[in-house]
């Protein structure tokens, strides 16, 4: 009988807190409320196809926020920053 192997499954590794990765977090935050305003209106005016691309970067932007926020749980500031001036400038704009 061999050694048997562990693995470590669901185990995330943490990383440090890196300024750079936190301004890109809000600037994506704000990018994906703004896309979400714009869902939104785009729901609201029956355009399928571009809602649901609208719903797309969403969610793609969302995944990836939160693959971030796993490693580094002080990222949910500057995501929760981004995402607040983006809906806010969304509605001044829109």
């Amino acid at each position: 009988m061999g050694r048997k192997k562990s693995y470590d499954i669901g185990k995330i590794k943490k990383e440090p807190f890196n300024i750079w990765v936190a301004f890109g977090l809000f600037v994506l935050f704000l990018v994906s409320d703004s896309v979400y305003a714009l869902y939104i209106i785009l729901t609201s005016s029956k355009q399928p196809f571009w809602a649901a691309l609208a719903n797309l970067v969403v969610l793609a932007l969302g995944f990836y926020g939160y693959h971030k926020f796993q490693r580094q749980p002080w990222y949910v500031i500057p995501m929760l920053l981004g995402g607040t001036l983006g809906t806010y400038l969304s509605i001044k704009l829109f």
